[in-house]
């Protein structure tokens, strides 16, 4: 499985339940791929921060809120300038 792919699968997982061939794709990708565990876990992170500004401005959380993974990678390839 392609990188790019991999990237969309975990996006995807955060808001729906993957099929069984994606879940076993993914993880044997992830296994494999050190930049792809590394995205998921920066995503993640993200999402988390994401989160917290919004709980601490006393926003009531909604999981529909979220950057998109075009703007995701943005900010991770912003970030990996610095």
């Amino acid at each position: 499985m392609h990188c790019n792919k991999v990237t969309e699968i975990i996006e995807k997982s955060k808001f729906q339940k993957l099929s069984l061939n994606e879940m076993i794709n993914l993880r044997m990708h992830l296994i494999l791929c050190v930049k792809c565990k590394k995205y998921k876990q920066m995503s993640t992170e993200l999402d988390d921060l994401i989160f917290r500004s919004f709980a601490t401005e006393n926003v009531k959380y909604n999981s529909q809120i979220s950057l998109s993974l075009e703007e995701k990678n943005r900010l991770i390839d912003k970030l990996s300038k610095l």
